[in-house]
C-alpha cells in the first residue's frame, strides 16, 4: 500500500500520541489545516508534521544542560 497523503483526526492523533481534542483544537483555531471529505475531517500528513514541529520544546533549555 502507497503512502497515505492525508489522514483521519483519529489517525492523526495516534500517529503523534495526542488526543483527538488536540487535534480537533488545533485545526479550529486553525493551527492545523483539515479539508472536510463528506462529513469527516481530513488532515494532510505534512502540515500535520508542520503543526507538531512548531509546537512549543519541552525539553530544557541548551544552557541549562551545561
Amino acid at each position: 500500500m502507497s503512502e497515505r497523503h492525508a489522514v483521519s483526526v483519529k489517525a492523526a492523533a495516534d500517529l503523534y500520541e495526542v488526543s483527538q481534542d488536540t487535534i480537533y483544537k488545533a485545526i479550529n483555531t486553525r493551527a492545523l489545516p483539515a479539508k472536510k471529505v463528506g462529513r469527516a475531517l481530513r488532515v494532510n500528513v505534512m502540515d500535520l508534521r508542520t503543526w507538531f514541529d512548531s509546537l512549543d520544546d519541552a525539553s530544557p533549555a541548551a544552557e541549562d544542560e551545561s
